[in-house]
């Protein structure tokens, strides 16, 4: 595992692979599984977070293997958005989800 995970990160997987399955059906699973509620709302939070660290990995992977400057550019948006989540809102939404706040 601590080896795919080093590949992922440096990029040595093959870009259309990372790009669409380490990169993009994990964002997609993170806005349904959200959006439509799959999850409870303590679970659903623990699971995007761990989603959101592997996916930063991979857009990492990408954005150090990719040539193309548009793809870049949205790697590292992508990556600064997933940084946020993983270092703020994950963590915030795990403790108040179970420490019952509603608001």
């Amino acid at each position: 595992m601590m080896n795919f995970l080093k590949a992922l990160y440096n990029g040595k997987l093959p870009l259309k692979v990372m790009v669409w399955i380490y990169g993009i059906l994990p964002l997609l699973f993170i806005f349904l599984s959200d959006n439509l509620e799959i999850f409870s709302q303590k679970a659903g939070a623990i699971i995007a977070w761990i989603i959101a660290i592997f996916t930063f990995i991979a857009w990492s992977g990408i954005k150090k293997s990719t040539t193309n400057p548009l793809l870049s550019i949205i790697a590292s948006i992508l990556r600064f958005i997933l940084f946020m989540v993983i270092i703020f809102a994950g963590p915030m939404a795990i403790i108040f989800g179970f420490s019952g706040y509603q608001g």
